[in-house]
């Protein structure tokens, strides 16, 4: 019998290791949760292991390296957090293999985020950085994780503040991330087109985006008068713009160009500088046919749409290109906060759509039709969100772009999809 454990044991590290290498050869840290086929492998894996755990446990045989971290993803995908939590824990403590250390890390630390111990994610994220050598690419990504990490802490503890307030909040934590760009983009060692350019840009688009966030006026999109005013700003001659576009926050906050803008205006700029981040990572990437983009989609056409920088008609467009998007992923996602999520993002493109029909003449029947899709995505947010068995879990809102507790996420749903309702009554 021990033989046979051992013998099973050495064949599932073995399809452990054939399954992760490719990724960690990547460090792509969250790749393996955004393909089907790598989820369903883990979960295979996981269950050959489930096998033969009894055993181990009674003759006191510890998993090998890629084994353990396989359970701790599975017990993930399976709402057991906690038990993810501690596999990953004692998988972090193993230096065998540097590489699926440094995966062991990032992933306690993102289950922290999912908790809501952002402190605990951060301390995690910073013991990350001090294993890697200086010029590894590993260190854009948990750069990128530890900014987003003081952001979400920063941005629950200024819910309340006016945009100028958000701004003054988070403008150090841009700046840095203004800088990761910089020098990943500038190094002849990376391909631009991959996970980590992508998740730059759309950690910077998010960081703007809560900049305009506007809790009480979700359903319409922001005043021409006020997009005008913010197309106007602009940096004293002396200072440049970067290569994206965008102006360096550093200097918007020295010249105080944002102190005596409304806070619309300070919306509508925050948001033409989430535009131009988002733009430029489209052209950078050149994305292939089937290549995951829903978070750069959804994120421009949101600036699109407040800003009204496209017609109507091409805005339903690219509504309805997201919400396909969304629905696609929703299907065969298994990350179940991930589901509630995507839910809700079909949710505020059918908010969407029902204005945009709204504005137009003879389109009665379509806006009857929104109406029904409003509620009947409201309904698949509350399904979803049932299906979560750990209530401990938070939730990322796609239009807070930072976690909220289920409680505040339901919320949140019910806000907009009734602001959107009573509009059109």
């Amino acid at each position: 019998m021990e033989r046979k454990a051992a013998a099973s044991l050495a064949s599932i590290e073995t399809d452990a290791r054939e399954l992760l290498q490719p990724l960690l050869d990547a460090a792509e840290f969250e790749k393996m949760l955004d393909r089907a086929d790598i989820r369903t492998n883990i979960e295979s894996i996981a269950s050959d292991l489930r096998a033969i755990e009894g055993y181990l446990l009674l003759q006191d045989i510890d998993l090998q390296p890629h084994s353990r971290f396989v359970k701790g993803m599975a017990q993930y995908l399976t709402d057991d957090t906690n038990g993810a939590l501690r596999t990953l824990r004692q998988a972090a403590q193993d230096s065998s293999v540097r590489e699926l250390q440094l995966f062991s890390i990032y992933w306690d630390a993102y289950l922290n985020i999912a908790l809501g111990r952002y402190a605990e994610a951060d301390h995690l994220f910073q013991w990350g950085k001090q294993n890697l050598p200086e010029r590894a690419l590993e260190h854009v990504e948990f750069d990128r994780m530890d900014d987003d990490t003081e952001f979400f802490m920063r941005a629950e503890a200024h819910s309340d503040a006016e945009p100028l307030g958000r701004f003054n909040a988070i403008t150090d934590i841009l700046a840095d991330l203004e800088k990761v760009s910089g020098e990943y983009h500038e190094r002849e060692d990376i391909d631009a087109r991959t996970r980590t350019s992508h998740e730059i840009a759309d950690t910077r688009s998010d960081l703007l985006t809560w900049i305009a966030y506007q809790g009480n006026s979700l359903y319409k999109p922001l005043p021409p008068s006020a997009v005008s005013a913010a197309k106007r700003l602009g940096l004293p001659r002396s200072r440049k713009v970067a290569a994206d576009r965008t102006m360096p926050v550093r200097q918007v906050q020295e010249t105080k160009l944002l102190t005596h803008c409304s806070p619309d205006e300070i919306r509508a700029w925050a948001l033409l500088q989430a535009e131009m981040v988002l733009n430029a990572e489209e052209i950078r990437r050149d994305l292939p046919e089937g290549t995951p983009d829903l978070a750069l989609a959804f994120g421009r056409t949101e600036c699109e749409f407040m800003l009204g920088s496209i017609s109507d008609a091409d805005c339903i467009d690219a509504y309805r290109e997201v919400e396909r998007k969304a629905m696609a992923e929703l299907g065969s996602h298994h990350e179940h906060r991930k589901n509630v999520e995507l839910a809700e993002i079909v949710l505020v493109c059918d908010c969407r759509l029902l204005h945009l029909y709204s504005r137009a003449a003879d389109r009665d029947g379509q806006v009857r039709n929104e109406e029904s899709q409003v509620r009947n995505a409201y309904m698949r947010v509350q399904d979803t969100l049932s299906e979560m068995r750990d209530y401990k879990l938070t939730i990322q809102s796609p239009l807070q772009r930072r976690p909220l507790s289920r409680d505040a996420f339901a919320n949140e749903a019910k806000t907009i999809s009734s602001q959107a309702l009573q509009e059109n009554p």
